[in-house]
């Protein structure tokens, strides 16, 4: 009787608690996953390397791109522009920028700049072409001039063909201009000033010395050549 009320307890205790099944793979699928460690997990020393590299999650080294920090201000542009290169006169590969001059390679080379000339520096220069033309011979004066005065009175000692011609700057239009124009092409820049073919010989003094030692004939005739048809001393 007493086994039988034992049994009887057994079988209520385990009714009212019974046994937990374990389904392996059922169990399995509930147990939450721990992420596996990405690169945002790992220490800061794994990640930055030394060597200027970084490690990617796949184990992989990609090099860290060179980017190149962009000129201050507009100096870079301003270099790129000074080695520019362009035309002058006909030849290509020099530019001038501001001062600077560069020629294809770089190196500074040097440029002669023309300047324009402006209306009455263009009609001086035809005036004086047109002056030349007139004969191999000219004196340039001016009519209130004692050395002008000195040099004219040489001439009349010679018999010329064609004859000397004669340009009073203080009676022509363009006398400034003519004068500004003989002191750069002959470097004399005062009057008399006496040409032979377009060579100065001098002022006053000059040709009365070379009239004193029987020089001016023969200078005349040297520089004249052809165009000197005739020459002699008055009698």
């Amino acid at each position: 009787m007493e086994a039988t009320a034992k049994s009887k307890l057994r079988a209520e205790e385990e009714h009212s608690n019974p046994p937990i099944k374990v389904d392996a793979d059922k169990d399995a699928a509930q147990v939450p996953l721990v992420p596996a460690a990405g690169p945002q997990d790992a220490p800061a020393a794994a990640i930055e390397k030394a060597d200027g590299e970084v490690s990617s999650d796949a184990g992989r080294r990609e090099p860290i791109p060179d980017v190149k920090k962009p000129p201050e201000g507009n100096g870079g542009a301003e270099k790129e522009k000074e080695k520019a290169t362009d035309k002058v006169d006909g030849k290509p590969g020099i530019k001038a920028v501001g001062e600077k001059k560069w020629g294809e390679k770089g190196d500074k080379v040097e440029v002669v700049v023309k300047e324009e000339k402006s209306k009455e520096e263009l009609d001086v220069d035809a005036e004086l072409n047109a002056i030349l033309k007139r004969s191999p011979i000219i004196i340039v004066s001016k009519t209130y001039c004692p050395f002008s005065k000195k040099a004219k009175a040489v001439f009349e000692k010679y018999s010329i063909t064609p004859a000397p011609f004669i340009v009073e700057l203080d009676k022509h239009e363009l006398g400034k201009g003519l004068q500004d124009a003989l002191g750069k092409t002959t470097k004399r820049k005062t009057v008399p000033n006496i040409l032979i073919a377009g060579v100065s010989i001098g002022g006053g003094d000059e040709v009365v010395a070379m009239d004193e030692k029987g020089e001016l004939m023969d200078k005349i005739k040297s520089l004249g050549g052809k165009r000197i048809m005739e020459i002699k001393k008055k009698s």
